[in-house]
């Protein structure tokens, strides 16, 4: 599987991570498992980290948008944090998902970086149980 969605913190944090050539098809069934996730639990604000540091492709600005569209956003999703891939076209595509999507976004470099925004950004976050085996890389 070339991507993977795991609860990082559980009930309050997504992990979604890419690996080698992420297509459409990839984005769409992440962001159904994601969505399905918030829906097991009874948080007020789930937050979703999408690292594609590893993924060596991305799908194309038009599938992107299409994707965008198509991905139901569930009323629960708190910040969306893009990580890594973080290319003119990805910029790109990620301001059209904002505007479409109307979804709270941030892009950094770093998943370490994106933590620490979503740290000051939402203190209820339980950061001793976060899953930090999930933070290696694959």
């Amino acid at each position: 599987m070339p991507f993977q969605t795991e609860w990082l913190v559980p009930n309050a944090v997504i992990m979604t991570r890419f690996f080698g050539e992420a297509t459409k098809e990839d984005m769409i069934t992440s962001g159904n498992r994601s969505v399905a996730m918030i829906d097991s639990c009874d948080a007020q604000w789930v937050h979703i980290i999408v690292d594609s540091t590893a993924a060596t492709t991305s799908p194309s600005l038009p599938a992107t948008i299409s994707t965008a569209r198509s991905t139901p956003i569930h009323e629960r999703a708190g910040w969306v944090l893009t990580v890594g891939g973080q290319n003119v076209i990805v910029k790109l595509a990620m301001g059209v998902a904002r505007e479409l999507m109307h979804l709270r976004t941030q892009s950094f470099d770093t998943v370490d970086e994106a933590i620490a925004f979503l740290k000051s950004a939402d203190e209820a976050i339980d950061w001793s149980q976060a899953r930090t085996e999930l933070l290696t890389t694959r």
